[in-house]
This record gives C-alpha cells, structure tokens and sequence, in this order.
C-alpha cells in the first residue's frame, strides 16, 4: 500500500514538472521569437512587371515585424551584360519616427527617389531592405523592364504635356493616326504643344521649358540648353515659344528618342 502511494506521489510529480518544463518552453520561444515578412512587393502591382507607359510605377506591399521597424534600404540596377551595375546612389528612407511594426509601402514616395520616366529600355532591378530597431532584417531583389512603344509614345505625349491621363477615344485616334502614317511623331507632338488645353494652361517662359524637355526628350533640363532657350524666350521682340519648339522637335535628340519607341520620325 505504501508502496502504491509512493508511486502515484512519484507519477503526480513528474507530471507537474513537465507541465512546467512544457510551459518554459513555450514561454522561453515567444520571448525570443522573431519574424519579419513581406507581403506582395512589387512595382506598379505586378510582378516582374514591363513598364510602358509609367502610368502607375509605385512601390506596393506590407512589411510585418515584432519589433519597431527603423530603416528602408532601395538601390536602383540595371543589366548590361550578364550582370547588373548600380546606376544610382543608395537610397535610405527613415521610418523609426513612425514607431510602427507595420508599414504600407505605397505610402513612401517612391517615385521622388527614382525617376524611372528618365530610363533608357532595358532589364532593372532594384534593391530593397528593411531592418528594425534590433538590427535584423528583410530584403529582396524586385525586377523590372522598360519597353518603348507606339502606345508608350501617345501615352507619353497626355502624361508629360497635358498633365493627364488620355480619353480613351482621344488616344485611339492618336494612335491610329501614329501607326498608318498620316501623321509623324514630330506632327503628333507639334498639335499637342499648340493645342487649346494646352494653352489654357497659361504657362510661363520656365514652365515652358521645363515642359518642352519632359514631353519631347524625357528629361530634366540641362543649366547649358536651359538658359540658352531662355534666353530665347525672354527677348521681348517677339513670340518665340513656336520657334523653341520646332528647335526640339527637329533636335537629334528627340529623333533619338523617336527611334527608342518605334515611332515615324
């Protein structure tokens, strides 16, 4: 009998141990259990995705922690060759003020770090990482292309003249118009400098400008070719915004870019 009582004291306390044991196990794993994940990191919503137009290039997705997240991380690189070379300085976007443990990509301003609309055609891939407040972290390589084309082209000439997005009959015809050849690039952008919704616009002597190097050629003026077409401008003899603008649609630099979409000239 004493000896049964023995044995189920004995049973009873081997139990309540690995109750115990189990319970610091589990407790000892929380406490030091870590995760970071990244949901649905893509630009533009797609993924590997072919940007043409530029009409929606933002950087989406979720990053989920258990500690405070600090840092984003993002490196722009293109591929030439075999290999890709970095074709910008690194980017670090602070986010530590947030105090979050969550964080929507879409809210950082990704396009203020990166002017992909500048990009010549090609295979990109951009850097991206992000750590938290202990230092541990989170990264991944997003791929993308550029590719030019007739409707980039149209596209281009609505996003980057008139500031919009296009009519869907609008661009229909343009395009229409682009592709059979009764008209060339250089008239489709000509008729979009001089049309009425552009006038309205009102814009001055340096928005014209700066206007002129974004729809035609794609990019920021240069301080040289700036002040030159300023200069122009400014005289106060005459009109001469038709003049600047029969300069950059004749430039070689725009039929350039003419031949990168696969455009009439």
């Amino acid at each position: 009998m004493k000896h049964k009582k023995f044995l189920c004291m004995m049973m009873a306390l081997c139990m309540m141990l690995s109750v115990v044991m189990i319970n610091r196990k589990v407790e000892a794993k929380e406490d030091t259990s870590y995760q970071m994940t990244g949901y649905g990191i893509t630009i533009g919503g797609t993924k590997d995705p072919v940007l043409e137009s530029f009409k929606s290039y933002q950087l989406e997705g979720q990053i989920f922690s258990d500690k405070q997240l600090r840092n984003i991380y993002l490196s722009m690189e293109r591929k030439v060759g075999y290999s890709y070379k970095s074709i910008s300085k690194p980017v670090t976007h602070g986010i530590s003020g947030l105090r979050t443990r969550y964080y929507d990509l879409s809210s950082m301003n990704f396009t203020d770090l990166f002017k992909i609309e500048n990009y010549t055609p090609g295979e990109y891939r951009l850097y991206f990482a992000i750590d938290n407040v202990d230092g541990q972290g989170f990264s991944k390589y997003i791929y993308f292309s550029i590719g030019f084309d007739e409707r980039t082209f149209v596209h281009e000439l609505y996003r980057c003249v008139l500031d919009r997005e296009p009519d869907q009959k609008g661009f229909d015809d343009n395009l229409n118009a682009l592709t059979s050849g009764r008209i060339s690039a250089r008239g489709l952008a000509r008729a979009f400098y001089q049309s009425p919704e552009f006038k309205k616009k009102n814009l001055n002597n340096d928005q014209y400008v700066r206007q002129l190097y974004k729809g035609l050629l794609g990019r920021y003026p240069d301080t040289e070719g700036y002040n030159n077409w300023m200069a122009w401008l400014n005289r106060g003899d005459g009109d001469y915004r038709d003049f600047v603008l029969e300069q950059f649609l004749n430039s070689p630099e725009f039929e350039n870019r003419c031949r990168n979409f696969g455009v009439n000239y």
